[in-house]
C-alpha cells in the first residue's frame, strides 16, 4: 500500500490517537524531576485537552511524586462527583 492510499492514511491515525498526550505528559514529568512544578502542572492540564485520560496512574506515577503536596497537583488529581 502506498502513502495517501485510504488504508495507509487510517493506519497512520490509528497510530496518532494511541499517542494523545504521550509526548506532553513526558514534558510534563521531565518539568517535575527538574522541580519546576507550575510548569509541569501546567502541562499536565493540557494532556487532557490533547486526549489523555485522568486516573489513578497520577498519583502512582514516581515522576510525579514531587507534586505530590502541592497545591495546584492536589487540586488536579481531587476526585470528582
Amino acid at each position: 500500500m502506498r502513502v495517501g492510499e485510504l488504508g495507509s492514511d487510517l493506519y497512520f491515525a490509528q497510530k496518532a490517537i494511541g499517542l494523545r498526550g504521550t509526548n506532553t505528559l513526558w514534558r510534563a514529568r521531565i518539568a517535575a524531576l527538574l522541580g519546576e512544578r507550575d510548569e509541569s502542572i501546567a502541562l499536565l492540564q493540557r494532556t487532557f485537552g490533547e486526549g489523555l485520560v485522568y486516573g489513578i496512574w497520577m498519583r502512582c506515577d514516581t515522576d510525579l511524586e514531587l507534586l505530590h503536596g502541592f497545591p495546584s497537583f492536589e487540586e488536579l488529581t481531587r476526585p470528582t462527583g
